[in-house]
């Protein structure tokens, strides 16, 4: 999740799992994605009990213990790339790392996140607007951030805000996400579009 809102990788998670698999030798940037094991689960509770973590994880309701980090890897390993970031911080039998430049980038990632989203719902629903002021300032304070996206619309999730919702969710009583895309989703008003890019 930190890499995905940090401008050096991908925004979308899937990428981010997968980046490097199968372009360069040793390029995995997470070993489970290469190493050629199944990847069927072995243990169904301890299965269950990743997966409610995961969607704590992803809708935000979750906090990071690792402040921000980038970078891991296991306590018995001593990877080269590891010697140029600095000291680590324990979790467990993980070494996980971070840097300004992260921090710097992740903030950077957010605020024009939130900028260009706040742009143009301020657009969408500027002076003169004809919707219900509770209506205006529910899309003014949206937030929006993909989080799985795919061919089928089916399978397609994003955060708004820190819930997350499917396309044809309700958001309000009167609000409704319309469609998710691989670069905005649109949220209904009545008869009405507004469209949030990410």
């Amino acid at each position: 999740m930190n890499r995905s809102r940090d401008a050096r990788f991908p925004r979308r998670i899937c990428y981010v799992a997968y980046q490097h698999v199968g372009s360069i030798p040793g390029g995995c940037e997470f070993s489970w994605t290469c190493d050629a094991l199944t990847d069927e689960p072995k243990n169904a509770a301890a299965w269950q009990h990743s997966f409610r973590v995961a969607r704590r994880v992803y809708s935000g309701r979750s906090n990071d213990p690792t402040d921000g980090a980038i970078w891991y890897h296991a306590d018995y390993v001593e990877p080269e790339w590891a010697s140029g970031l600095g000291l680590p911080q324990r979790i467990g039998r993980h070494l996980f790392y971070r840097d300004s430049i992260a921090r710097i980038a992740t903030q950077v990632g957010a605020a024009q996140h939130s900028q260009s989203s706040s742009e143009i719902a301020l657009k969408a629903v500027g002076a003169g607007s004809s919707l219900p002021a509770v209506t205006i300032s529910l899309l003014k304070q949206l937030r929006v951030t993909i989080i799985l996206f795919g061919p089928d619309h089916r399978d397609r999730i994003v955060r708004i805000n820190i819930l997350m919702y499917h396309q044809g969710d309700p958001l309000t009583h009167d609000l409704t996400l319309a469609s998710i895309d691989s670069d905005a989703v649109v949220v209904r008003y009545r008869d009405r579009l507004f469209r949030f890019p990410l």
